[in-house]
């Protein structure tokens, strides 16, 4: 399974699940973090956001949307990358990442980052949680999206 998405008009962005296996894949967690405009993207992300959306996907899905996130602030974050994490059909645990840059006008748009961003990889297990923050300003958001689950 992969994913990405595009941004959903006017400050919204669109996760999107991809299938091209042989066999169903079933969605837990996408975690997802965000480089600021004009910042020089860290060689190892650090995913400060998740959001629980447990579905099955069949063989063969192609960008099967996830309802949107809210407000993102486009004039503030340069890009948004996130890791899909997600069991197969022999219950063993993998997942997959991405990356995209924000345009101009809102869209989304191929970078170039460093392989721990977009690989795919096994799983010992399902993710840990993320870590604390000091303040909870920047606290990760641990949301359901509307209907999953």
């Amino acid at each position: 399974m992969s994913g990405g998405g595009p941004s959903a008009p006017p400050t919204k962005f669109l996760f999107q699940i991809n299938n091209f296996g042989k066999t169903p894949g079933e969605l837990f967690w996408i975690r997802y973090g965000f480089v600021p405009l004009g910042a020089e993207t860290p060689a190892v992300p650090v995913y400060t956001r998740e959001l629980y959306w447990h579905d099955w996907y069949k063989p063969q899905t192609q960008s099967k949307d996830i309802p949107p996130l809210g407000d993102l602030e486009f004039g503030t974050k340069g890009r948004i990358f996130g890791r899909y994490y997600y069991r197969d059909i022999f219950k063993k645990w993998h997942s997959a990442g991405f990356i995209l840059g924000f345009d101009a006008r809102g869209g989304t748009e191929s970078v170039d980052a460093p392989d721990a961003y977009t690989d795919e990889r096994d799983e010992k297990g399902p993710p840990p949680p993320l870590p604390p923050k000091p303040d909870a300003e920047s606290a990760p958001e641990a949301e359901a999206a509307p209907g999953s689950a």
